[in-house]
């Protein structure tokens, strides 16, 4: 008579299929015997260690989304924590490049381990700040390119395969990999945590993390040797940062985002009056564009809405610079006398410097007959 197998817990199944491999803390002896177990199971990577490993873009991501929902909910305060965990990512990187920064040794087990962490701060930092690139990035249009390139490194940075081929066996590649994970990151940060307007994160964040891929993760000899190579170096440095300032429509601009916009008839007690979508023509002889723009506290930047008449600019409306900390967002508006006629209007909300930050749009319908 046989009888069945005890149902396992799903705790006891996910202990069994990532501990597969892993030997038992008690082999191991002596005060350091945990550090001692890590050693071995970076050596030999059990088969349950190797899948424990494919969750980290999961881990990272918790943290980012969790973020994002309490900004939603109006804690103000959290951009900071969120800046200084990014930080604290990417102090991490710096050090262990810096430490690890020759050739030698690079089989032994503490550059194995070396690795792992600087990969884990890799890939923890682009899931980290991914989301937030995304709710900045208006869809349709350039900047969205920006969020794919970000996409594709983080890709690249939690595939083991992939990061091992690009990253550490292509030298060329591997200067742009890091040298772009330091600029998103940077670039992040400083409107956060500084209160940085966009378009000067953008020119500190290109040229510090030119400088610090230089310093930290290629400190090679040769650059120190003859002053050519560091004028070389240094305008290539300067070359992108033109690069990205001439480009910068391409970067979104992180953390501001486009909460709600509309066209309406007017505002009242700064909330929109009568919005609408579609018209007649002669219906209105001028319409309001209404906008909320997040941002976090101690933000300021200049904002400019953009009036369009089926894709061809009409007018420009400089409305000061916003001030963030608002749960509702910055709410600012402008008019324009609808005097193209029919067709489709369309308002672009940018930063002064040149970043968009969203857009709205209304139809204006031919008068009938």
């Amino acid at each position: 008579m046989t009888t069945d197998r005890p149902t396992r817990t799903l705790w006891a199944r996910l202990k069994a299929h990532y501990g597969e491999g892993l030997p038992p803390l008690a082999d191991f002896r002596g005060v350091f015997k945990h550090v001692r177990w890590l050693m071995y199971v970076v050596r030999t990577m059990p088969l349950g260690f190797r899948r424990l490993w494919k969750l980290q873009p999961i881990v990272a991501l918790v943290p980012s989304l969790f973020c994002i929902f309490l900004l939603r909910a109006g804690f103000e305060y959290i951009p900071v924590a969120m800046a200084f965990l990014a930080g604290a990512f990417l102090f991490i990187l710096l050090r262990i490049y810096r430490l690890n920064g020759g050739e030698d040794g690079r089989d032994s087990t503490a550059a194995r381990l070396s690795d792992f962490a600087v990969q884990y701060a890799l890939g923890g930092v682009l899931v980290f700040i991914l989301p937030f690139y995304l709710e900045s990035a208006t869809f349709f249009s350039w900047n969205i390119a920006f969020n794919v390139y970000l996409l594709a490194l983080t890709v690249v940075a939690n595939w083991d395969a992939l990061y091992l081929a690009l990253v550490v066996r292509r030298p060329l590649w591997r200067t742009v990999f890091h040298g772009s994970i330091f600029f998103a990151t940077l670039n992040f940060i400083f409107p956060v945590l500084l209160g940085m307007r966009n378009v000067w994160s953008i020119l500190i964040s290109a040229g510090l993390s030119g400088l610090l891929v230089l310093a930290f993760a290629h400190p090679e000899r040769w650059l120190w040797r003859r002053p050519k190579n560091m004028a070389l170096v240094l305008f290539g440095v300067a070359a992108v940062a033109a690069a990205l300032w001439f480009g910068r429509a391409l970067i979104p601009p992180a953390p501001l985002k486009l909460v709600y916009g509309t066209a309406c008839d007017g505002v009242e007690q700064r909330k929109p009056a009568l919005p609408f979508e579609r018209m007649t023509e002669g219906e209105r002889s001028r319409a309001t564009f209404f906008s909320a723009i997040f941002a976090p506290m101690g933000l300021k930047e200049g904002v400019v809405h953009v009036w369009r008449h089926d894709g061809e600019p009409v007018s420009e409306v400089d409305l000061g610079s916003l001030t963030g900390g608002r749960e509702e967002g910055f709410r600012t508006w402008s008019r324009h006398t609808l005097r193209e006629g029919p067709g489709r209007y369309t308002v672009e909300v940018w930063t002064a410097g040149g970043q968009l930050v969203g857009r709205g749009s209304f139809d204006v319908t031919p008068k009938a007959e």
